[in-house]
């Protein structure tokens, strides 16, 4: 059985994970100006779809709730009105 050589494999796993990255960029940017129902944990909040989202105020955890989607953080949301300490390109 003839094998993919290791530099194409590579090269073929950087295109697969920019490719990843830029969807789930343009896929979380969709969900600003949109009201999430989200599950509070302890530092935060998820969305029905997994998206980490930072809170505006603390909330008990293990409740659930509506948040209106302000923006991005580096790897998940933000609830409009959270506080931010992000680059400008992300807010």
């Amino acid at each position: 059985v003839d094998q993919v050589p290791m530099e194409i494999r590579k090269h073929r796993t950087h295109v697969l994970r920019d490719l990843a990255q830029r969807k789930n960029l343009e896929f979380r940017r969709s969900m600003i100006g949109r009201t999430l129902s989200v599950v509070t944990i302890e530092d935060g909040a998820l969305s029905d779809n997994y998206l980490k989202v930072k809170l505006a105020r603390p909330r008990e955890a293990n409740r659930i709730d509506d948040v209106l989607i302000g923006g991005l953080t580096a790897d998940g949301l933000f609830e409009s009105g959270a506080p931010l300490h992000l680059p400008p390109i992300l807010q």
